[in-house]
């Protein structure tokens, strides 16, 4: 939350931040810099909105950022909701940990190998 900051300050801030994201410094050991960020960005301009409602409007913005590729950040407009996240999202999620919690819900999971190489270890999973 960035009080009194108009589209100008949040881009500026936005890309400040994939900057910073995509030029840290991970140390020798890491042999990838493919590091990136996506950032939804939602203004509020009604005071009567709940935080809830907020977030849910930035979470929305995030998967359009996401949904544009790496690095990018988008503003939230209900007019391009990407449908896929915000509240929905938030309260698929809650269910979905009720769910997991009452024991009405279980995830299993397969190790994703290579052809060429089935028995190297793998950390990739598909759920």
């Amino acid at each position: 939350m960035v009080p009194n900051c108009n589209d100008a300050c949040a881009e500026r801030i936005a890309r400040g931040v994939l900057a910073a994201v995509r030029d840290a410094d991970l140390g020798s050991a890491v042999t990838s810099r493919r590091l990136a960020a996506s950032i939804g960005i939602a203004f509020v301009r009604d005071r009567n909105m709940s935080v809830a409602d907020a977030l849910a409007c930035a979470d929305d913005a995030c998967y359009a950022a996401k949904a544009g590729g790496r690095d990018r950040f988008a503003v939230f407009s209900p007019d391009t909701t990407s449908g896929a996240g915000g509240l929905n999202a938030a309260r698929l999620a809650a269910d979905l940990v009720d769910a997991m919690e009452d024991g009405r819900l279980k995830l299993f999971g397969q190790e994703i190998h290579r052809l060429g190489l089935p028995w190297e270890d793998s950390r990739h999973v598909e759920v």
